[in-house]
């Protein structure tokens, strides 16, 4: 993880959400910031059952479908709302699995990137709003198809 997020209200009044991390095989190192303690953290993960702190390990399948055990996760803690900051990969599960209910899509004609994965494809998703926000443009979808 190059970028060492908090994943906080740092900047914002206000409680900070509960973090949530999928480290499969639990690679990351603990020096993150992810791993403070200093807001409750739950680590989905294949290897191990454990609470230390503000720091939960949660153990999930590996033979499952990864989507699937986390929301059944978030369900049994209830946890009902959830902000999904992840790669195409994760982002396009939960689009498939029709866990979602908005999303952002947030572009940048400066920002040059030779190579990297394509962006998720959002089926049956309807714009509702953009703006820019200095070189940044925000696009804002919603699910057309709710069922």
């Amino acid at each position: 993880m190059l970028d060492d997020p908090e994943l906080t209200t740092r900047l914002w009044e206000g409680n900070s959400p509960i973090r949530l991390v999928l480290d499969m095989n639990l690679r990351l190192p603990l020096h993150l910031k992810l791993f403070d303690k200093k807001v409750k953290t739950i680590v989905f993960n294949n290897v191990k059952q454990e609470e230390n702190e503000n720091l939960i390990y949660y153990k999930i399948e590996k033979e499952k479908n990864i989507v699937s055990e986390i929301s059944k996760a978030l369900y049994q803690l209830n946890i009902q709302s959830v902000i999904v900051e992840g790669g195409a990969k994760l982002l396009q599960s939960f689009i498939d699995a029709d866990l979602w209910d908005e999303a952002r899509v947030i572009s940048n004609e400066e920002l040059v990137v030779n190579n990297g994965l394509a962006a998720p494809n959002l089926n049956d998703a309807l714009m509702v709003n953009e703006e820019k926000i200095l070189s940044d443009r925000i696009e804002y979808y919603t699910r057309t198809n709710t069922e």
